[in-house]
């Protein structure tokens, strides 16, 4: 194959490419050094790695003649109950979580809603969450003049 622009101005010698590649090809795998392939990574035995492990002043975790028994059992704390929200907050959940659930309970129960209350309902799910979204909590609120990070 030639390049026509090398016709045309006559500076470069055109290249073969097809000759290229077979050279390329004929060539792959000549990259080995001359002592052969490396030698497969075997991973170390157990016994290898205690002996390391001895060898830095560590102890082998595994090699240790404790029992349960004197290892003790964790018994984690009682969980503190759950808090009851504030009223206003309480009654905006109620009517997030609860407007689409009567929604879906009459799509369900195949009952066709009266106007005023399907329009009710839909202000009372809007109502309830711009009240919760008016009232949630700020970052600043619990740590004045501090925006460092939180440990």
């Amino acid at each position: 194959m030639t390049n026509p622009r090398d016709d045309e101005t006559g500076d470069e010698p055109a290249l073969d490419v097809e000759a290229e590649f077979a050279r390329i090809v004929e060539a792959y795998g000549d990259q080995l050094p001359e002592d052969g392939p490396p030698a497969p990574v075997v991973p170390p035995t157990p016994e290898a790695l205690t002996e390391r492990f001895r060898s830095r002043g560590w102890s082998d975790p595994l090699n240790t003649e404790a029992t349960w028994e004197d290892e003790g059992h964790f018994v984690p704390p009682e969980p503190p109950p759950l808090s009851v929200p504030e009223p206003r907050r309480l009654v905006a959940w109620l009517a997030v979580l609860g407007a689409p659930l009567v929604m879906m309970g009459m799509v369900l129960l195949n009952v066709t809603p009266e106007a005023w209350l399907s329009f009710l309902l839909v202000v009372a799910f809007i109502g309830g969450f711009v009240a919760l979204v008016a009232t949630m909590r700020r970052d600043d609120d619990h740590r004045p003049g501090d925006d460092g990070a939180v440990l």
